[in-house]
C-alpha cells in the first residue's frame, strides 16, 4: 500500500539497496519531490527500477535538501505514470498529471482515502489535493506552518502524509518510523513483503476464491457465499480494504498487524456507533453476498 520515504535536510539519503526494497515491496511506479529554494520540484512516473535509479543518480548529491520519495502500489486510478506520487497541492488536474514539474507545496500519501470521486485516471489521492487540500491550502497559504489546521487534516485523512514547500519545511502525518534521521510510513523499506506478483501459499489460494467470488474464474464462475470464508485473518472480516488486498497485495501478515491497520486506517477507534466495537456487536461484515 506505497511507501513514503521523508528525507530532511542535512540528512543523507538512504542507500541504494534499502531504496531498492522499497520499489521491490512497491513496484507500481516512483517518484521524488526535493526543495530548491524557490520551489518543490517533482520527478515522478517511473515505472522501471532501473529508471528511477538512474534519476536518482543525476540528481547527485540531496544531502543538504529536504526531500520526498514515493514507492506505489495501486489502488485507484490504474497502474500509470501520472498517478504516481508526489503532486503539487493543485486543484488543477493537469498539474497533478504532469510527470515533471515544479510548486510552492506539494504532497505524497501512504493508505486509502476513502469518499473521495476517483475513476479509471484519478486516484483517491488525485482527488483528495485536488477537491480538499488544495483549496484549504489557498484559504490558509500558511498551511504547513499551522499546526491546528495540520492535526485537522491529519484526523479526517485518516491515513498518512508528507507535505514539503519550497523552503524545505518538511512535515508528515500519521505514524512514520524514523532510521538515520529519515522518515518511512511503513515498514516496506526492510524487507520484503507479500505482494501480488509472490503470493505465499495461504494468499494464493485467497486469490483464487476471490477470483471465483466475483466471477472473474474462467474454470469454476461459481460466487462463494461469503467472501470472508477465504479472508485471512479475522480483523479482515470488517475491513473495507480487504478486496483491495485481494486484488492487489495483501498488505497485513498478521492478525494483531490486521486489527492495528483497522484503527489506523479505517478510523474504527473509540466508541461511537461506527467504532469497530460496534460493528463487531452487531456482526457488522462488509463482504457477504446479498
Amino acid at each position: 500500500m506505497c511507501i513514503i520515504v521523508a528525507k530532511p535536510a542535512g540528512i543523507p539519503m538512504p542507500t541504494i539497496s534499502t531504496l531498492k526494497t522499497c520499489w521491490e515491496n512497491n513496484s507500481d511506479g516512483a517518484g521524488i519531490m526535493w526543495a530548491d529554494g524557490g520551489a518543490v520540484q517533482i520527478r515522478k512516473g517511473f515505472m522501471a527500477w532501473e529508471d528511477f535509479a538512474d534519476a536518482l543518480d543525476a540528481l547527485g548529491d540531496l544531502t543538504d535538501r529536504a526531500a520526498v520519495l514515493h514507492f506505489r502500489i495501486t489502488t485507484h486510478g490504474g497502474t500509470r505514470p501520472e498517478c504516481c506520487h508526489p503532486f503539487p497541492v493543485s486543484s488543477c488536474d493537469a498539474d497533478l498529471r504532469a510527470t515533471s514539474t515544479c510548486a510552492p507545496l506539494a504532497a505524497a500519501h501512504n493508505g486509502i482515502i476513502s469518499g473521495m470521486s476517483t475513476d479509471a485516471t484519478t486516484s483517491d489521492t488525485m482527488a483528495y489535493i485536488r477537491d480538499v487540500l488544495a483549496p484549504l491550502s489557498r484559504a490558509v497559504p500558511s498551511l504547513i506552518y499551522s499546526d491546528d489546521v495540520l492535526g485537522a487534516v491529519e484526523v479526517t485523512l485518516g491515513s498518512k502524509m508528507a507535505l514539503l514547500d519550497a523552503s524545505g519545511e518538511l512535515v508528515t502525518l500519521g505514524k512514520f518510523e524514523e532510521v538515520g534521521g529519515v522518515l518511512y510510513s511503513n515498514d516496506s523499506y526492510a524487507a520484503p513483503r507479500w505482494g501480488y506478483r509472490s503470493y505465499s501459499a495461504a494468499w494464493s489460494g485467497y486469490a483464487e476464491a476471490y477470483a471465483k467470488y466475483y466471477g472473474t474464474d474462467d474454470e469454476d464462475g461459481a460466487a462463494l457465499a461469503d467472501l470472508s470464508e477465504i479472508l485471512p485473518w479475522e480483523a479482515c472480516e470488517y475491513c473495507d480494504m480487504a478486496d483491495d488486498c485481494a486484488s492487489l497485495s495483501p498488505y497485513c501478515e498478521t492478525d494483531g498487524e490486521a486489527w492495528d491497520t483497522l484503527a489506523e486506517y479505517e478510523g474504527f477507534a473509540g466508541s461511537g456507533p461506527d467504532s469497530l466495537a460496534a460493528r463487531m456487536a452487531n456482526d457488522d461484515k462488509l463482504y457477504t453476498c446479498g
